[in-house]
């Protein structure tokens, strides 16, 4: 009999979804000689008998009793029900963990095949300039021109080809060489020693939305390997001709891990694992600082010539309301750099500017859609010690394709 209580319990556990053993680990746990699959079809029998035999004792009691049972029954059911959709959440949350694991793995072997292939390191010694203290203490200046090179919605593994743009990975690498050699030029055209990679999310296209899985070319692994790579090769051409680089990223919507935008907080981003394979690649380039985000993936804060610039994706705070928003955060402001519209524009309020990156990639499908077109452009901006005069490039990519 109480071999018989076990296998009960044990097959309508099974029965209920509430075990996760197999049929043959009931077996195998009471010693039964059945086949599993027979064990599977009398189990069926079990409950419906033990159902049976419920019901049966509980007719038989007075009708306030019933009406007690009835409501406990409800209750119990009510709560394997959230039991059942918290085990579904853990396995979801298990398998979207393997496959994090998995792209991990990728990235990392992309890493050592491109590095062997193709190691990048500086190829200049480091260009002191005697109003350069040290590569840490790059505030401790005489007078100074620095160049910013502001980048925005690269889009990477997106496929565009429309009426109005062309783009691919092959024609990211020919715009991202194109403004490279643009920030060379005018860096050098006013007398510049340090860069800075301002860079405002949407590195990868990602596959947040339909249209996102219809345009991607290359997968989830390939764009961020893709595009990691993408910078690290511009960083490399920088790092010659300037005395010191540094790197500033921060996220944006489609860099986020999981689609749904519910399932991620604040640190599932892929702008995490690009900053690590850019400092893998980048290892040998001694004269790069890469910066840490002081407040989190999605918000940059640098200095450039005594003056203050905050960096943003922009799709979280509408555009009027970003200066007046920031401001109470950080106090004075000179520069807000923001990209997410794919539109290039310039606005400020009191002393603070606000300036709109359009995108890297160019008019989509979703863009066509809304008919919405914009050229695909990126910023320049050349700061001074001396005066609080700037000098903005706005880099038109539009005709630069294969």
């Amino acid at each position: 009999m109480q071999q018989f209580e076990k296998l009960k319990d044990l097959v309508i556990s099974k029965l209920d979804g509430e075990s996760d053993l197999s049929w043959g680990d009931i077996c195998d746990v009471l010693n039964l000689d059945l086949n599993p699959h027979e064990l599977r079809k009398r189990s069926y029998g079990i409950k419906a008998y033990d159902d049976y035999l419920k019901s049966k004792t509980i007719n038989q009691m007075p009708d306030d009793i019933q009406r007690d049972i009835e409501e406990k029954i409800i209750e119990l059911k009510k709560e394997k029900v959230k039991l059942n959709d918290l085990r579904t959440q853990v396995n979801k949350s298990v398998r979207e963990q393997a496959r994090y694991e998995d792209l991990l793995e990728l990235l990392r072997s992309e890493i050592r095949n491109l590095s062997d292939k193709k190691p990048l390191e500086s190829k200049i010694e480091s260009k002191r300039h005697p109003w350069v203290v040290s590569s840490n203490s790059l505030t401790n200046t005489i007078y100074r021109n620095e160049c910013v090179l502001a980048l925005s919605d690269l889009h990477y593994g997106i496929n565009i080809d429309n009426s109005w743009n062309k783009y691919n990975s092959d024609i990211a690498k020919n715009r991202m060489n194109y403004i490279v050699d643009k920030t060379i030029k005018y860096g050098k055209l006013h007398e510049c020693n340090i860069c800075h990679i301002i860079i405002t999310g949407d590195l990868v296209n990602n596959n947040i939305h339909l249209t996102s899985r219809l345009s991607n070319r290359e997968s989830i692994a390939k764009q961020t390997a893709g595009v990691s790579e993408l910078i690290s090769e511009a960083i490399a051409r920088l790092a010659a001709e300037f005395s010191y680089v540094t790197l500033n990223l921060c996220d944006g919507n489609h860099d986020r891990i999981y689609p749904n935008k519910s399932d991620n907080d604040y640190n599932d981003s892929f702008i995490h694992i690009i900053r690590e394979f850019i400092k893998l690649r980048c290892i040998n380039i001694n004269n790069l600082i890469i910066q840490e985000n002081k407040h989190g993936s999605e918000l940059i804060e640098l200095n450039v010539c005594g003056k203050k610039i905050i960096g943003l994706h922009g799709d979280k705070i509408p555009a009027k309301s970003t200066i007046p928003r920031l401001t109470t955060m950080f106090g004075k402001i000179d520069y807000i750099i923001r990209g997410h519209v794919h539109n290039s524009s310039q606005d400020s309020f009191g002393d603070s500017k606000l300036i709109t990156v359009s995108s890297f990639s160019g008019m989509d499908e979703y863009a066509k859609h809304l008919g919405l077109n914009s050229k695909p452009s990126q910023k320049i901006l050349i700061l001074s010690t001396e005066n609080d005069d700037d000098c903005i490039y706005d880099i038109d990519l539009s005709k630069i394709r294969c």
